[in-house]
């Protein structure tokens, strides 16, 4: 039996349930025959048959390669292409079965990144705003008669970015918000979106700072990326992401710290400004002015319940936030910011660190939409599991995940960026990100 010959026409988990069922799969087993270098587990399998989520573009173009058949070759095409462009259409557009209509899994916006098809409860929690911070303003005092709840969370220029294209997108979802020390444990089995809150993802090895229901959750992904403040650095100027590698140069939980991305100030040699120079920092308003914050952009299924995600959007510094939230939701980039993800990572489960720009102007410095197109903007990430060799890589590259433009073993060289300390300056070259397939086992 072929795609062709389910009929009336089936909803994409009605579709991927009878391939399976036609060729006398079991779950497990089809899991194993869909493996990309790990097995996927008869639970995800299920959740996609049943509507509760959705596969990336690299699974449906796994159920393809290895479920076609003849008569899914139509209009000339290959049956591979046949199939895959009908489970495509599903995936995007949504259909009517005979237990009714079905959603389409792109929303109102047109984003799969952001659309969560299951109507579950999505969350966004914040940073909470620091204490000193909080008590210098009147208004900030739940019991001041003009209290405006919002001045406590840190992250509520992006937390306002998010929330309405949360909504659009998923119309029939509670969608709030909150700050972290306000999470109670039925937050934590919705959609997570997790804003800011670098201060979590401190080194594994060390304690944790203070008890926190988000902490507890970052320590169980297992990531390969954590945050931290250089010996002898300035807590509020310094603080750096950390890629640990393996042996052999790639991604892998509880490596060594074999590179380092941190954000970059404007500095002044002379009369010539320079970018993370050795001259003077530029002052404005008596701050150091930013030129490139660092930010994280992560998707994996929520350890407290692997039927929905997990999402972090974090930055050295609140710009760095802002900037990766508003990478797939700002109008003119979010498209093909989500395609550059789809294509090299997959939108179930990576990481990607990226530059998010930071532009000087009269008023102020303003936060700069990162695009992710320009491979000035990449600088590092990955798939699924931390330790495999799948991505992106610059000329060069080994490894795994995704680099920026000139990166060597465990970072980027030249004018560029160094393993042993990387920083985000501006890296020499322009050439475009190599993409790799997905490796069954490390590279020798």
């Amino acid at each position: 039996m072929t795609a062709a010959d389910l009929q009336p026409p089936a909803a994409l988990g009605q579709l991927l349930r009878r391939l399976r069922e036609a060729r006398g799969l079991t779950q497990r087993q089809l899991g194993d025959l869909l493996s990309q270098g790990r097995a996927l587990s008869p639970a995800l399998i299920s959740s996609w048959e049943s509507g509760k989520a959705v596969p990336a573009d690299r699974w449906l173009e796994a159920y393809a390669r290895k479920l076609s058949g003849p008569g899914d070759a139509e209009g000339g095409a290959d049956p591979v292409s046949g199939l895959l462009a009908r489970l495509t259409a599903l995936r995007d557009f949504g259909n009517v079965t005979e237990d009714g209509p079905v959603q389409a899994t792109a929303g109102s916006l047109s984003s799969r990144f952001w659309r969560f098809p299951d109507n579950r409860p999505i969350r966004i929690v914040g940073t909470p705003m620091y204490a000193d911070v909080v008590d210098a303003v009147p208004y900030a005092n739940p019991f001041h008669p003009n209290y405006i709840e919002s001045l406590r969370n840190a992250d509520m220029d992006a937390t306002i970015e998010l929330l309405g294209h949360l909504r659009a997108e998923n119309p029939h979802s509670d969608v709030r918000y909150l700050t972290r020390h306000t999470v109670d444990r039925d937050d934590l089995t919705a959609h997570l979106v997790l804003l800011g809150g670098g201060d979590t993802l401190v080194d594994p090895a060390l304690p944790p700072r203070e008890p926190s229901p988000l902490a507890w959750l970052v320590r169980r992904l297992d990531l390969p990326v954590y945050t931290r403040v250089p010996e002898h650095g300035d807590p509020a100027y310094d603080r750096e992401f950390v890629v640990t590698v393996d042996e052999y140069g790639s991604p892998a939980h509880g490596g060594d710290p074999g590179e380092h991305y941190r954000p970059t100030f404007l500095k002044v040699d002379g009369y010539r400004i320079e970018v993370d120079g050795t001259g003077t920092p530029v002052s404005g308003g008596g701050y150091p002015q930013l030129e490139y914050d660092v930010g994280l952009l992560l998707r994996r299924p929520n350890p407290m319940n692997t039927a929905v995600t997990l999402t972090l959007c974090s930055g050295i510094f609140s710009r760095g936030t802002y900037g990766v939230v508003r990478s797939l939701t700002d109008a003119p980039l979010r498209r093909t910011n989500e395609d550059f993800i789809a294509d090299r990572l997959g939108l179930d489960d990576f990481w990607l660190l990226m530059r998010v720009p930071v532009l000087q102007t009269r008023r102020g410095a303003e936060t700069i939409t990162p695009d992710l197109n320009r491979p000035f903007h990449v600088l590092r990430g990955g798939r699924g599991e931390p330790q495999s060799p799948a991505g992106v890589t610059g000329p060069g590259a080994s490894g795994s995940g995704v680099t920026g433009p000139g990166a060597s073993g465990s970072g980027m060289t030249g004018s560029g960026m160094t393993g042993s300390g990387a920083s985000g300056a501006p890296a020499s070259g322009t050439a475009a990100p190599v993409i790799e397939g997905a490796a069954t086992a490390r590279r020798p």
